[in-house]
């Protein structure tokens, strides 16, 4: 039973009580009224209780519309001057027993008032007793003679049983007051003991939780090192766990998360610490002697966990790649050293999966390093430092420039003399590939408009896309702004994409890129060769080119297998009416094979290196490709 639900349960026994004692307070008036009636007459006293059980009668409609305060202090005053106005006619506290009313208005308002109530009320009837016995000690008022009667004996009864009754009751809901106090207290204890457990114990797998764990960390650390233990700390991550999620359903990847902390406690000691840290990672802190085997420990770990799971009638299989970081000593920060465990855990992903790793200097270095690059690589496109290098892609029958690529170069203010290779595939790795990737088309197409310009009349500009470009959505806006800003027809625009992007076989992508064949761009396919090379998205996506990749073409003259890889790539391409286009020509060997495999078109180092658009425009536009490279200054 919830604290709320208990203190309106006691809200209402506290009223319905009120109403009782406001029924029996005007039944023992009215007997008080009575007996005033047949025994000792007196109109004063007769219309004094007539005129209160009025206003207590008119206490239930007040109680009613939630005015209960209000009714108390009514009931507690009315009753107080009442018999204060008996006791004051009927000859003072010498001749009255109604002074016995006192204590039970006291009691009263203690028990159903507020302090501040009570006071005014224990001051008043001091204050009414005294002015009684001062006025008769000093004889300012008449007292008549009393002889104790009839009426005095029922007035006391009647007092009596009324101060018995409002102790009775008004006891009975202290009690259950109490009782529900001590139900609050058990309710918010366990409450707490739930808090407690939810803070330091994951809810899905009863591993303890990251809190729980770091708090423990130290401690182990201490025991350690007065012992001269190793204290190892191994990130384990689930490895394809969004698949299976995807794939399956939320439940069953609960259920094998909890399948994975089972085993994980199955192969730890009592003193060992695993722990949930979020998600599909783990952490395993153990502490074991300078000799002990950890490789072999990490392997069985590796191999009980990748055993088949039974869930729902189905086997699944899952692994988990692991990064370990070693303790060096008590001064050891949790942080650190589970960040450092992280960075070995990616180590470990790069290896394969289902691998471990363990964490050395030269991770964080190079994570120190990609950072720097990031952050430059920010300011850099804030403050214009990128710069569009193009390198010409040349038509294989003639040697002629038939169109070009524009590629990305970080030259000014690069730290560490950054190569493409480099920092183009953290580019992709964030959200910055798709602010740069937007300045890449925009630029692209002004440098295109620009060679137009200045002798390259019909010169066609590639340009790579990546797939959270096309998956962010709004790409065919961004490059209409583009053309329409460089004045550029859109048939003069290619956009290079990789096999990656066209696997995804996503609608909203699928749509895009119809949509961007509408305006007139080509589309050509990057890298063919390395990814799926499924043939069913080429007729899917409506593709223009095929570009062959770089590792099929160095050496084709060499290497028969290449040679016969890019003839039935080139076939194929033919037969599906595209144009071939062939990467990383470097001699006249692999340009006369191509030539003769009938490949449209050759990009590469044997015509030129990609180079700044003043240099290209020194190339001339007419003038065959061997000659090419030795028209740059």
């Amino acid at each position: 039973m919830t604290p709320e639900i208990i203190n309106t349960k006691h809200q209402s026994r506290l009223i319905t009580r009120f109403k009782q004692t406001i029924w029996v307070t005007i039944l023992l008036i009215s007997l008080a009224l009575v007996g005033t009636v047949f025994f000792s007459y007196s109109e004063k006293i007769i219309l004094a209780l007539f005129f209160n059980i009025i206003i207590l009668l008119c206490l239930f409609p007040i109680i009613n519309r939630e005015k209960l305060e209000l009714a108390k202090q009514i009931y507690l005053w009315a009753n107080i001057s009442v018999v204060s106005y008996t006791i004051w006619i009927t000859g003072g506290l010498s001749s009255s027993s109604g002074v016995l009313a006192y204590p039970m208005f006291l009691m009263i308002a203690a028990l159903i008032c507020s302090p501040r109530t009570f006071y005014f009320t224990f001051l008043f009837i001091l204050s009414v007793i005294l002015a009684m016995g001062l006025s008769t000690i000093n004889g300012m008022g008449t007292v008549a003679e009393h002889t104790f009667s009839l009426w005095d004996l029922g007035i006391t009864v009647i007092l009596l049983a009324a101060s018995g009754f409002t102790a009775w009751r008004f006891s009975n809901d202290m009690k259950h007051a109490l009782k529900s106090l001590k139900i609050q207290v058990i309710n918010a204890k366990q409450s707490h003991n739930k808090i407690e457990r939810l803070i330091n114990f994951d809810f899905l797998t009863s591993l303890v939780s990251r809190s729980s764990c770091e708090e423990q960390f130290s401690k182990v650390l201490q025991k350690a090192e007065e012992s001269s233990e190793v204290v190892s700390l191994l990130f384990l991550d689930v490895d394809n766990f969004k698949f299976i999620n995807d794939y399956y359903n939320h439940a069953t990847g609960d259920e094998l998360l909890k399948t994975i902390a089972t085993r994980l406690k199955a192969v730890s000691q009592d003193n060992d610490i695993a722990c949930r840290l979020s998600g599909d990672e783990f952490i395993l802190i153990i502490t074991r002697p300078q000799d002990f085997n950890l490789y072999e420990f990490i392997d069985k770990i590796l191999h009980n966990i990748a055993k088949p799971v039974e869930i729902s009638d189905q086997m699944i299989e899952v692994t988990v790649s692991i990064g370990v970081a070693l303790s060096q000593g008590r001064s050891e920060n949790f942080e650190d050293i589970l960040r450092n465990a992280d960075l070995a855990m990616y180590q470990a992903k790069k290896l394969g999966k289902n691998k471990y790793y363990f964490y050395d200097e030269r991770i964080l270095k190079q994570t120190t390093r990609k950072l720097q690059l990031i952050n430059g690589l920010k300011d850099a496109l804030k403050n214009n430092d990128l710069e569009l290098f193009i390198q010409p892609k040349v038509d294989l029958a003639n040697g002629k420039i038939h169109s070009a690529e524009a590629l990305l170069r970080w030259v000014k203010n690069s730290p560490y003399n950054t190569s493409p290779a480099e920092f183009i595939p953290l580019i992709e790795s964030t959200e910055l590939i798709c602010d740069i990737g937007e300045w890449v088309i925009n630029e692209a197409c002004r440098l295109c408009k620009h060679l137009q310009n200045n002798g390259f009349e019909d010169l066609t500009i590639a340009v790579n896309i990546s797939s959270a470009q096309l998956m962010r959505g709004g790409l065919e806006n961004i490059i209409i702004k583009a053309l329409q800003e460089s004045q550029l027809e859109p048939r003069f625009l290619e956009l290079e994409l990789t096999e990656h992007i066209l696997f995804k076989d996503d609608n909203d992508i699928i749509e895009e890129l119809n949509r961007l064949k509408e305006l007139g761009l080509s589309l050509s396919i990057d890298d063919f060769g390395t990814g799926y090379s499924n043939l069913s998205y080429l007729r899917k996506f409506n593709v223009d080119s095929l570009k062959i990749d770089r590792s099929f073409v160095q050496n084709i003259h060499k290497l028969p297998d290449q040679y016969a890889i890019v003839d039935a790539i080139i076939k194929m391409g033919k037969t599906l009416g595209l144009t071939i286009i062939a990467e990383g020509v470097e001699s006249d060997d692999e340009w006369n094979v191509l030539k003769s495999l009938s490949c449209d078109i050759g990009q590469g180092y044997l015509w030129s290196k990609p180079v700044r658009s003043q240099d290209f425009l020194l190339l001339k536009p007419q003038k065959e490709s061997s000659q090419l490279i030795n028209e740059l200054v």
